[in-house]
């Protein structure tokens, strides 16, 4: 007999309990602590090591080296992929960013390109979504405004690289271009307000899981180059930090959200602990105006609506 049955069935069934202990731990930490990555990521590495822990009891009980070579080969290609393959069946989004609001669709046939050349991407917005407002159609800007769409709307030379998002805007100089877009416009260009941001913008992995698991980047980058959400929007929660509108009873204010560069790369937080990064705001001109306006590391996305 090549190999004894009783070897192979205790390596076996001890690999086989050991790996539901995982993944019930593994599906515990999914539904309910939202800290959970890091452990996760720990989890699957283990599991990836009981194939190989399998093949090489195999090869123990083996005598035919040709087939042991074989079965160790096959079991231990089958622990390298077999992580990515849980993770990517039980956590879909994590290899592709996903939108945070569920409900919103996309509208591709209504789609068009703006005068000065952003792709404006419309989405379906379910009725009480934003409050006060029945069901809807937003149109959002593909990417952050580049300095070469910036330079065609006011009149004025590229500065720097084209593809860049147009950042280091005064307050007068975002309403002058507000003005230039709207000034043939059937609808209406606008900033994002604070809801409709987080609607779009929250890429799955930084709501779902520590907030603290980020990098910053080390300059901005073209817009292009950015990876697209769930809904095809590039660069939401990365590259320049983008500027939003709050709509208050005596005023408009303008706030800035998080970032892809510092120093909008993650909030400190009020307890001491380790800095995070969320589908939220760094900054308000009301008490960080110094932090907002002609700021290298802020730029501004557009949408569009009908009224």
């Amino acid at each position: 007999m090549d190999a004894p049955p009783t070897a192979i069935r205790r390596a076996a069934r001890a690999s086989l309990w050991i790996a539901l202990a995982l993944a019930a731990w593994t599906a515990y930490l999914l539904m309910s602590d939202p800290a959970a990555k890091f452990a996760i990521l720990i989890l699957l590495f283990v599991a990836a090591l009981l194939p190989a822990w399998l093949a090489f009891k195999v090869s123990q009980a083996s005598r035919r080296q040709a087939l042991t070579s074989l079965a160790v080969a096959v079991i231990a290609a089958a622990g390298l992929v077999a992580p990515f393959l849980i993770f990517h069946l039980f956590v879909p989004h994590y290899f592709k960013p996903e939108y945070r609001a569920a409900g919103i669709e996309l509208v591709p046939a209504a789609d068009f390109v703006a005068p000065w050349g952003s792709r404006m991407v419309a989405l379906q917005i379910p009725a009480r979504m934003v409050p006060d407002q029945p069901a809807h159609t937003l149109w959002v800007a593909e990417t952050e405004l580049t300095r070469s769409e910036y330079a065609r709307l006011v009149g004025k030379p590229v500065e720097g690289d084209p593809q860049l998002p147009m950042t280091s805007l005064s307050r007068e100089q975002l309403e002058a271009v507000l003005g230039a877009m709207n000034r043939a416009a059937a609808g209406r260009y606008r900033l994002p307000t604070l809801i409709e941001m987080r609607l779009y913008a929250g890429d799955w992995w930084i709501n779902r899981y520590p907030k603290w698991l980020f990098r910053c980047q080390s300059s901005l980058a073209a817009v292009e180059a950015q990876p697209a959400n769930g809904l095809g929007l590039r660069g939401t929660v990365d590259n320049a930090a983008e500027l939003v509108s709050l709509q208050l009873a005596e005023r408009t204010l303008y706030c800035v959200t998080q970032g892809g560069v510092e120093p909008f790369c993650g909030r400190e937080r009020v307890d001491g602990g380790s800095r995070y990064k969320s589908v939220g705001l760094s900054a308000c001109e009301d008490r960080n105006a110094d932090r907002m306006w002609s700021q290298p590391g802020v730029g501004l996305r557009v949408v569009f609506s009908a009224s």
